[in-house]
């Protein structure tokens, strides 16, 4: 029997059952991929990363060196104005080829004609000349060629794409001081191709068709933005429309962390963010994803956990109200920066702690226990074969964190109802597992269940791994009776 009795035939406790069958009701693979995409979009884990191996293929930089003999032209050298090359290669692809691989770093070749199309077009558009690009002098100039003048090479790398790895062909510098300069230079001097390349940025970032590059082109902004802060946010973040999806807000993240690393830009970005925790949503999921106790100031942590507050007590009180699709309400925006970020999970269990332990009644406890469920349930949901750890389970290990949620689980635990919910979820969880080193990190979690002092506690954990029928349900008892076995030898 539970130690937490409740009468069911009140109107209040039938909507709680309601909404505790809906929390528990089947989850399928759609909604799996859903939150997997959510996860992954908001920075969970990169879809593709290009790996640069280091190695030029064959004799490549030979060919480059007769190149520059044949084409005999001005090649890029860091010690010369750059502008002076520019003005020589001007009207040509040598210089996109050089914007591009200077903004990128490590571009795929199969990509690079498109991408300096693209490009010069923004170029066209920001010279007055409404996005046409103007002819060419040198005819059909060889990449080989191009890459001599700039000094760039071809070097094996690896497109690493949903757990696999494909072989592809890139261009680099081979001087990786280059990109920097180039950068630095045409940022500080060159406003029509600042203003070309922003929009370029810009376009790529939003293109599937390149999503290939994506990472390169999140990079490329954040690198970009050191070199003017308020450049920057005008440009790169403000323009940024639907702010609260998970993917806007993964890249608002990059490029933000990017400047808070800048010593110079880092009591501006502290500012923004504490300004928008204040007045602007949704841009406060930004400040919270990005909570690092050891940078950020005691008014940006007041003001992080206030809001947090705010939105954990208004999310219990929308469940309350509305059941049925609440259960779904934070949609990410709560657990994907906290399994991202270590201190936004502390964060968000200590408030959640906090939150429980003001409720006065059992009643209002277990509001607060039904919505801690529903985030359970979200929360295995965004478990996949590359992050298989449940959050709550996991910050188990952590003994300030378990601490923090232990009152939390502990109640739920005692309560029939409760339990019953978070058995489902933990033990579907445990089906997933394939072999020993995956379930361990739960180890922790069962023993602040079974082993809370009261002997029923004890035998209901017992009773959940002993009825499982996850394939490693039994090797979990076996290690919960060595378990009670040597604490019982210790007292």
């Amino acid at each position: 029997m539970s130690d937490v009795t409740m009468d069911r035939k009140s109107g209040d406790d039938g909507k709680r059952q309601d909404i505790l069958d809906m929390i528990t009701e089947p989850i399928t693979e759609a909604e799996k991929a859903e939150h997997l995409k959510i996860s992954v979009d908001n920075g969970g884990s990169p879809v593709n990363m290009i790996v640069n191996l280091g190695s030029i293929h064959g004799d490549i930089a030979q060919h480059h060196v007769r190149g520059s003999e044949e084409a005999g032209s001005v090649c890029l050298e860091r010690v010369k104005d750059l502008g002076d090359f520019i003005q020589i290669h001007k009207n040509t692809h040598t210089v996109p080829v050089m914007i591009v691989t200077a903004v990128l770093e490590t571009v795929p070749e199969h990509l690079l004609s498109s991408l300096c199309q693209r490009l010069e077009r923004w170029i066209s558009r920001s010279s007055g000349g409404g996005g046409k690009t103007e002819k060419t002098d040198t005819g059909y100039a060889s990449l080989k060629e191009i890459l001599t003048l700039i000094k760039a090479e071809k070097i094996d790398a690896q497109l690493r794409r949903e757990g696999t790895s494909v072989p592809i062909r890139c261009v680099v510098f081979t001087d990786p001081s280059y990109p920097e300069w180039i950068r630095r230079e045409i940022w500080a001097d060159y406003f029509e191709l600042r203003e070309a390349v922003t929009g370029w940025l810009m376009e790529l970032k939003d293109d599937p068709a390149v999503n290939v590059i994506y990472y390169q082109v999140v990079k490329g902004i954040s690198e970009l933005a050191v070199l003017d802060c308020a450049y920057a946010v005008e440009k790169f973040i403000d323009p940024v429309d639907k702010p609260w999806r998970a993917d806007r807000i993964g890249y608002i993240v990059k490029v933000l962390g990017t400047l808070r690393k800048s010593a110079q830009h880092k009591e501006y970005v502290e500012h923004l963010l504490c300004t928008w925790l204040k007045s602007r949503e949704p841009y406060w999921r930004i400040a919270y994803q990005m909570y690092d106790p050891s940078v950020c100031t005691q008014w940006y942590e007041k003001l992080l956990h206030d809001k947090l507050s705010e939105e954990l007590r208004n999310d219990v009180a929308a469940l309350q109200e509305e059941g049925n699709e609440q259960h779904r309400i934070s949609k990410g925006y709560l657990l994907v920066p906290a399994r991202i970020n270590p201190a936004a999970a502390h964060m968000l269990a200590a408030v959640l702690a906090e939150i429980f332990s003001k409720a006065g009644t059992k009643p209002e406890k277990g509001e607060i226990v039904i919505y801690f469920l529903s985030l359970f349930r979200e929360d295995y949901l965004y478990t996949n074969p590359q992050h298989r750890k449940m959050l709550f389970i996991d910050l188990c290990n952590q003994r300030e964190e378990r601490h923090l949620l232990e009152g939390i689980l502990v109640f739920a635990w005692r309560d029939i109802r409760y339990r019953n919910v978070m058995a489902r979820i933990f033990l579907q969880h445990l089906g997933d597992m394939k072999k020993t080193a995956d379930w361990e990190y739960m180890q922790w979690f069962f023993k602040t269940l079974g082993f809370t002092g009261r002997e029923r506690d004890h035998y209901n954990m017992r009773y959940t791994l002993e009825r499982s029928k996850a394939e490693l349900a039994g090797e979990a008892l076996e290690w919960f009776d060595k378990i009670t076995k040597e604490r019982r030898r210790t007292k």
